[in-house]
């Protein structure tokens, strides 16, 4: 045998016996106490317990992958309608805006900061919004849509507020309200709304249910957290679609693994087939080398798992690695977009811990690898394009009229065991 048959079959073995330790089960990303991903529980504890559904019968279907998921799931897929604020949104706006329009004329920005904050905390609204809401508001009214820092003499603005006919006043507030309403309930998805959203299709929780009633998180020392990241979110639908895609995506290409490829791109479009569904495995190959692992290696263990035909049987790693492939927030401190390190085998396993640690380039490179093979797998078999969004536009995307007061942090999460180094520890072809 050459030294390169065995280097491959001692790094199988090696693989193999992480996924025996494992279970094959997926990891779900750690997350620091205290940001947004870190209070969303365990899929297992429904955030929703005073709304239960009974689980529909177990059916055939079941043994294709489908389980009580599908339900809700399939309802998310049928939302339709313009989301639009109610009359008593509206009404309750208009009046917020006559409040303060002759209370902010012709006064320092100093002053009305502080009236804007001390107005907002009495109706429930930060300050960045109220203040971008009576900006876009007074942009209505003058036909000015300019970009200023409200931090820096941009409130001036709202002196248009004070003099405005009511009629026209009433148009600009409504106009601005169903724009921002608008943008906000199809805004894009980040990970705390994905482990939600599977949280209450695992729980068969109506769809409806999911975007009227606040969510039950987890704080500090277990105590309960109302959360509203669902609420009124209709892009919901779109998220789904997505993650449809993948899956299909994932289905195909695992039929195109099993013909055992023999193309050029084989053993990357491989691994990116898998780090679609199975991050952890995806990891686990991808650090021996594409080079020294043919397409049917990877077929074999990905076989080890059932395939699923859309989204319900994807994990809460599989979303963390989708919403990183996307550029989606994951939920850390101060709401920048970070790259999760995927976790590895429990330093409590003697496999994890006999195969030693892994540089941190060689962990920044599998990332690296596995994201572009991941990309061009959900294009070549899910027929999904992915263009990922940089930091700036992740933030505008999810929070689509929010002023930043602060300039965010970035919020790595919990630095999981690294993996162990491979045989010949290369990436190249």
């Amino acid at each position: 045998m050459s030294a390169r048959s065995e280097a491959r079959f001692a790094w199988l073995r090696r693989v193999d016996q992480i996924l025996t330790a494992t279970a094959g089960a997926e990891e779900r990303p750690a997350t620091r106490p205290g940001t947004r991903a870190h209070t969303i529980p365990p899929r297992a504890v429904t955030m929703w317990p005073d709304h239960p559904r009974p689980l529909p019968p177990t059916t055939a279907a079941a043994a294709d992958g489908v389980g009580p998921a599908a339900t809700t799931l399939a309802e998310l897929r049928g939302l339709s309608g313009h989301h639009q604020p109610s009359e008593r949104a509206l009404s309750r706006t208009l009046a917020i805006v006559r409040t303060l329009a002759p209370a902010l004329y012709e006064r320092p920005d100093a002053q009305r900061q502080a009236v804007i904050a001390q107005v907002g905390e009495k109706a429930g609204i930060t300050p960045d919004e109220l203040t971008g809401l009576l900006l876009d508001a007074s942009h209505e009214l003058t036909g000015r849509h300019t970009q200023r820092d409200p931090r820096n003499g941009g409130l001036a603005e709202l002196d248009a507020l004070r003099h405005a006919d009511p009629a026209a006043l009433t148009r600009a507030v409504t106009d601005t309200l169903n724009q921002r309403v608008h943008a906000t309930a199809y805004s894009d998805p980040d990970l705390p709304r994905l482990w939600m959203m599977f949280n209450g299709a695992y729980h068969n929780a109506p769809a409806e249910t999911m975007l009227t009633v606040p969510a039950i998180g987890r704080g500090p020392k277990g105590s309960p957290v109302r959360r509203a990241d669902l609420l009124g979110w209709r892009g919901i639908t779109t998220a789904v679609s997505h993650l449809d895609q993948l899956a299909t995506a994932a289905t195909e290409g695992r039929r195109w693994l099993e013909s055992n490829p023999t193309s050029p791109d084989a053993v990357l479009l491989g691994l990116g087939v898998v780090d679609l569904t199975h991050p952890t495995l995806a990891r686990a190959l991808a650090a021996a080398g594409p080079g020294l692992l043919p397409p049917r290696d990877i077929a074999a263990r990905l076989a080890r798992f059932p395939s699923f035909r859309d989204a319900v049987g994807l994990s809460d790693a599989a979303l963390a690695e989708a919403c990183d492939r996307a550029g989606w927030l994951l939920g850390a401190g101060g709401e920048r977009p970070y790259a999760p390190r995927r976790p590895g085998a429990s330093p409590s396993r003697p496999t994890a811990r006999a195969a030693g640690k892994s540089q941190p380039g060689d962990i920044a490179a599998i990332r690296s690898l596995l994201r572009v093979a991941s990309t061009e797998a959900a294009a070549r078999f899910g027929g999904l394009t992915i263009n990922r969004l940089s930091a700036a536009e992740a933030y505008a995307g999810r929070y689509p009229h929010s002023h930043l007061t602060t300039a965010p942090t970035a919020d790595a999460p919990t630095p999981p065991t690294p993996l162990p180094p491979p045989p010949t520890a290369s990436l190249e072809m």
